[in-house]
């Protein structure tokens, strides 16, 4: 704990902030919560703390949903045209809200699919 202010602040560890960030994108919150850009995706949110687009790829490997695409693990809405999945997925994060309506969902629940691997595996 640490004092600010007159308050006592809890004080996390970068594992803990990292988990307490997902967590709540997973829960509905949002990036600008946490002094980020607002629209940016998972990767720009770790790189504050580690080696995002490294992580949020290779924790993509035993996501469910997972795009086939490292760099755009998250698939585009089953209503998104492209001519193939992998190309879909990273057509769906540039031309889709990242935080509104099912792609938007589905972001959330990889967030906290990253969230337990953290958990689990670091």
């Amino acid at each position: 704990m640490v004092e600010e202010g007159g308050r006592l602040m809890k004080t996390f560890t970068k594992k803990e902030y990292i988990i307490l960030l997902l967590r709540d994108l997973e829960d509905g919150g949002n990036l600008e919560d946490h002094g980020l850009t607002p629209g940016s995706g998972i990767c720009f949110a770790l790189n504050q703390f580690i080696a995002g687009g490294y992580f949020v790829g290779y924790m993509a490997a035993d996501y469910e949903f997972f795009s086939g695409d490292d760099k755009y693990p998250i698939p585009a809405p089953s209503d998104f045209i492209s001519d193939n999945r992998v190309d879909a997925a990273s057509q769906a994060f540039v031309f889709l809200s990242k935080w509104k309506g099912e792609y938007g969902d589905q972001r959330r629940e990889y967030a906290g699919h990253c969230a337990n691997w953290i958990e689990e595996y670091l």
